[in-house]
């Protein structure tokens, strides 16, 4: 097994993204990550900030 990658190697991780209501984020993100597996988070203060993860490159056609 030692001959492959560590990313072959290790199981993938979750993630969630958290949009809105960021008073909770932080306790919503703090149980997600003691779960087993741990899920990580993406937690986004309010829906404008979506629109950053959808820009493409301009030297893509």
């Amino acid at each position: 097994m030692e001959e492959y990658l560590e990313e072959l190697r290790t199981p993938p991780m979750t993630l969630i993204s958290i949009a809105g209501c960021p008073k909770l984020h932080i306790t919503t993100s703090k149980y997600l990550h003691f779960e087993q597996p741990p899920i990580n988070t993406l937690a986004l203060p309010d829906f404008t900030k979506i629109s950053l993860f959808s820009k493409s490159c301009k030297g893509y056609d």
